[in-house]
């Protein structure tokens, strides 16, 4: 998308010192006053279950030998995915329908307001079923593109692309894919250096050095805190260090290795959990990690502000409310006091890596070392422990009214805490 950007502004430039009246037709057909991809639902526990099945039934890494295997995705779980993706743009949607042997990808980019028009929309059409993707069609607004040039775009944006690491990982691991009708097959093989390579792209050196300097801070100030420590009181020295290494640059990197830090230690974990590769990880002291005096409330906390700062809030929402259900069916029940750890917890991590400005600012409050009460709003009064048939019974299921309105209560209730506004 940026290199097509680009490009358009390029060609936009070279026509305004041709002929100016020929830029101004193009800029005016190029943004459009409407979206043409406008995101999905936000996830629900049923989206989160059928992925849960699907991906984990044919995970490459439990499945016997080293053969391929095929992961077949829906047209709302490719929606899904595509919306994850897009949260982490910011004023960006994508789309992408699953056709006979293509995929009609749409994207909508929402422009700073100006006179001209408020989105700048992309269409294309791709070939899937045949080795190469190919494009056979594309536009941007109103403006069609030659064949050609689309396909030199394609053809550029793939070099780009190939020089990723993950991308070229996904492109050794994917020996497959097939498109049909509401319908994705992807066929991956999987051999004993992937997961290596996988953990190299997931956490390049930048990150590591980030956890690594982290993970050294929570050290040191866990060394002499008791037995049981409130999770505020381990999130302040993190947050300083965070400004302290961000400077005057961006905060938002520095603030999920934080939260990722204090995520793996609220659950018994650390970040030599994900990488071994380096010298030893500094090692934090065991400690119950404490939010509203609880155990679980902590952990719930800030798992869920580590998804929303990594993957986005829609799914650690999505998550949240699955893990209270499938609790009902046989675990510690459903909690609304803990639906509320998780959606606290996912709008402090969406405030983390959201908007570079309000990130710092947040930074700088918890830094400060606020009271617990500041991360997370009174849930005393919640029900709790409920199991499946009780649930269905009081409420009505996750979608029923009642249900609905007590969520909007937890909801106003974060709002009104001045460090999650």
């Amino acid at each position: 998308m940026r290199f097509r950007l680009r490009t358009l502004a390029l060609i936009l430039i070279a026509a305004a010192l041709v002929a100016p009246g020929v830029a101004l037709a193009i800029l005016v057909a190029c943004v459009e006053d409407t979206p043409r991809a406008v995101r999905a639902p936000a996830p629900t526990v049923q989206d989160v279950e059928r992925l849960r099945r699907v991906l984990g039934a044919q995970d490459p890494r439990r499945a016997p030998g080293r053969g391929p295997r095929t992961i077949v995705l829906g047209q709302r779980d490719v929606d899904v995915a595509l919306d994850v993706l897009a949260e982490r743009a910011g004023r960006l949607a994508l789309r992408a329908a699953l056709l006979p042997g293509a995929l009609r990808v749409s994207a909508s980019v929402e422009l700073p307001r100006n006179p001209v028009g408020r989105y700048v929309n992309v269409d294309a059409e791709v070939a899937a079923n045949d080795g190469v993707p190919r494009v056979s069609r594309a536009r941007i607004g109103r403006l069609p593109l030659p064949p050609a040039l689309a396909e030199a775009l394609a053809r550029e944006g793939l070099r780009r692309l190939a020089a990723d690491a993950r991308v070229g990982l996904a492109a050794d691991v994917v020996d497959r894919v097939r498109v049909d009708t509401g319908r994705l097959a992807v066929t991956l093989r999987w051999d004993g250096d992937v997961e290596r390579r996988l953990r190299a792209v997931l956490l390049p050196p930048d990150d590591l050095a980030r956890l690594r300097a982290h993970q050294q801070r929570l050290a040191d100030t866990i060394e002499g805190a008791p037995r049981r420590v409130s999770l505020a009181a381990l999130a302040a020295p993190l947050f300083a260090l965070a400004l302290e290494r961000a400077g005057d640059g961006d905060v938002v990197p520095e603030l999920r290795a934080a939260i990722a830090v204090l995520a793996l230690h609220a659950n018994g974990r650390g970040p030599a959990d994900l990488d071994a590769r380096g010298p030893p990880w500094p090692i934090a002291a065991a400690r119950e990690v404490t939010l509203a005096e609880r155990v679980d409330t902590a952990r719930h906390w800030i798992v869920s502000a580590a998804i929303a700062a990594w993957a986005g809030t829609a799914l650690a929402d999505a998550l949240g409310l699955w893990k209270e259900v499938d609790d009902s069916r046989g675990g510690s029940g459903f909690s609304f006091s803990d639906l509320a750890a998780d959606r606290a917890g996912a709008r402090f991590g969406e405030l983390a890596a959201g908007d570079a400005a309000r990130a710092r600012r947040l930074a700088r409050e918890v830094s400060a070392a606020p009271p617990e009460g500041a991360f997370l709003p009174r849930v005393s009064d919640l029900p709790e422990g409920l199991g499946e048939a009780e649930f269905a019974r009081r409420y009505g299921g996750v979608d029923a009214p009642a249900t609905r309105r007590l969520v909007a209560t937890i909801d106003a209730r974060i709002a009104a805490l001045p460090l999650l506004r």
